[in-house]
């Protein structure tokens, strides 16, 4: 899976670099070949410091700053972030955060952590549906949820959804692209925040469901 995701932008390169090689210089073809380059380049360069990410991540190689964090506020910020994805895909953003609830956590990784989840979700969920995220307290734990309204994660698929490198929410599709280190990135950093993430699905409905220590209010 690895190596299909990596060709895809290195046959672009290749092309490209092909047809700027006997395109007019400054030509609109030139600069179309010039901005795939561009684009292509810093695709394969997110590859890979995704992929030694998880490395450092799944070694324990990495730093936290662990400090009360407002959780709300913290969504919101990942939210903010995933906005214009959800614009250009027609999805709606809806949070449900009544009340503020504060974790002894990295704002940093939260964020990342967030952003994570609703990318998976927004990839998986038809346009023009709501990608929900709820924020509750339920007994000492603060419950984060993000809920979408996609097709479901295949059966054979679910016991390894947090695996590195897994394969997408079904089998043989993978047009929702992504290396499939994104969620086993996210599920270690909420280990390392002392924190549990699980996810249950059906047709029409994937919930995951993070839970941290809340602090005293």
């Amino acid at each position: 899976m690895l190596g299909h995701e990596l060709r895809n932008p290195l046959n672009a390169l290749v092309t490209s670099a092909e047809v700027l090689r006997s395109a007019p210089p400054g030509s609109a073809v030139a600069e179309s070949a010039r901005a795939v380059i561009a684009r292509q380049t810093r695709k394969l360069s997110d590859m890979v410091d995704r992929v030694l990410e998880i490395g450092h991540v799944m070694t324990d190689d990495v730093a936290l700053s662990i400090e009360p964090t407002e959780l709300r506020a913290a969504l919101q910020a990942a939210m903010s972030a995933a906005t214009p994805q959800a614009d250009a895909s027609g999805h709606a953003l809806a949070l449900d955060a009544p009340a503020p609830i504060r974790v002894n956590a990295d704002p940093v990784r939260v964020v990342q952590v967030m952003s994570q989840l609703l990318g998976n979700a927004l990839r998986h969920t038809p346009a023009g549906t709501a990608v929900v995220v709820s924020l509750r307290r339920d007994d000492g734990d603060a419950v984060i949820s993000v809920r979408d309204t996609g097709p479901g994660i295949d059966a054979a698929v679910l016991p390894h959804v947090f695996d590195p490198f897994a394969p997408s929410r079904r089998v043989v599709d993978r047009t929702g692209g992504g290396l499939g280190v994104g969620l086993a990135l996210a599920r270690r950093l909420v280990e390392l925040q002392d924190g549990s993430i699980t996810v249950a699905s059906s047709p029409g409905r994937t919930v995951f469901e993070w839970r941290m220590p809340a602090l005293d209010p």
